[in-house]
Parts: C-alpha cells; sequence; structure tokens
C-alpha cells in the first residue's frame, strides 16, 4: 500500500514536471527506526525449539476444543488463528537463526550464541544514535536533489551495514519511475560498487 502510494505520488509530480530524477542522493548513514520487538522476546535456538514444540502441542489441544459445544464458533476461531500465528512467528525465528549467527561469527561478538526475537523475528539489536543497543531497522532513503527533494526510494533492512544499498535503490527508483537517475550522490557508507548503465557515481 505505502510502495504504491508513494509511486502514484512520484507519477503525478512527475507528470507536471516538478521534479528533476537526474541527480538523486541516497541516505548513506541510513535511519535506525526502533522496532516493536522488546529485548525479553529474543530467544536462543534451544528455546525457540522448546517453544515451538509447545506452540504444536497447543494448536491441537485448540483443535480439539473446537468440537466443544460450551464455545462459540467465533471464539473457538479466534483461538485457532492466534494458535497459528505465534505457530508462524516461531517459525520465522527459527528461519532467522542462521543469518544472525553468520554476522555474530563475522563481527566477532563475544557472545556467539544467536538469539531472535518471536515477536518481530526480522528485527536486529542495533546502536541506535543515542548510544544504547535496541531492537531496531536500518531504513535507507534516496531522493531527489533538486528544491522538491522528493523522496524517490524507500529501503528497510535489517542489516547493520550500508554495504550494497545503493544498486537495489537504483533499481528501485527505475522500476518505479520509469527513468534512470544520471547520478546518484552517495557518502563514505555507501560504496560505488556498480556504475548505473544510464549514468555515474558521484
Amino acid at each position: 500500500m505505502f510502495n504504491e502510494l508513494v509511486t502514484q505520488l512520484l507519477a503525478r509530480l512527475m507528470k507536471h514536471d516538478l521534479i528533476d530524477l537526474q541527480r538523486v542522493a541516497q541516505d548513506g548513514d541510513g535511519t535506525r527506526i526502533r522496532a516493536w520487538a522488546g529485548a525479553a522476546s529474543f530467544r536462543s535456538g534451544e528455546t525457540l525449539e522448546r517453544l515451538m514444540t509447545e506452540a504444536r502441542a497447543h494448536l491441537v489441544e485448540v483443535t480439539r476444543v473446537a468440537t466443544d459445544p460450551a464455545r462459540t464458533a467465533r471464539h473457538v476461531a479466534t483461538m485457532a488463528r492466534v494458535a497459528q500465528e505465534r505457530l508462524a512467528r516461531l517459525e520465522h525465528a527459527l528461519a532467522e537463526l542462521p543469518d544472525v549467527a553468520a554476522i555474530k561469527n563475522k563481527s566477532g561478538a563475544k557472545d556467539a550464541t544467536p538469539r531472535v526475537s518471536t515477536t518481530d523475528p526480522a528485527a536486529r539489536v542495533r546502536k541506535m544514535p543515542d548510544g544504547g543497543f535496541r531492537p531496531a531497522f536500518n531504513v535507507q532513503l534516496a531522493t531527489t536533489t533538486d528544491a522538491a527533494r522528493a523522496i524517490v526510494g524507500v529501503s528497510v533492512t535489517n542489516r547493520g551495514s550500508d554495504q550494497g544499498h545503493a544498486a537495489p535503490m537504483l533499481e528501485q527508483i527505475e522500476a518505479r519511475t520509469g527513468v534512470g537517475p544520471t547520478e546518484l550522490l552517495v557518502d563514505g557508507g555507501l560504496p560505488r560498487s556498480r556504475r548505473h548503465r544510464s549514468g555515474h557515481f558521484c
């Protein structure tokens, strides 16, 4: 929905020649956005496996009580939905473990035990602007450098590093607007790893 809205707004601006897409700037430092997940929701693989076993057993129990005439169909449906959503989040969390483990091994973290949030499995603990560490996402923005300063590209990732975001952003802008920027302005946080086919990096 958000993606479609941005694309529609840009189409209107381009139709009336209100923005210039020849030169675009990308925020190489990124912006840390706090995730919904709390610190206590991060669990190790062993704990996640145990919780998965409990969640499966709970879903079986919910299915069993579905035939209880004392419970309304709406109540049973709600119980089943909640149980299935919890199971899905735990499965997602387990699937994220290898990625977290690889990041910890590469960084040489003192605590090498990978942990993933059961609330928001995609969230990662990042250093925030105030110096603290909290579950967050890295948001990249690309804007035109003309007077409009219009946002033409948005990327949300759980990667702490800004490496590798320039090329996908260019591709997103071209897919969204049909126009490939002639120049992409970046800072030291974004390596100039790829020359755009219609222009160059500055």
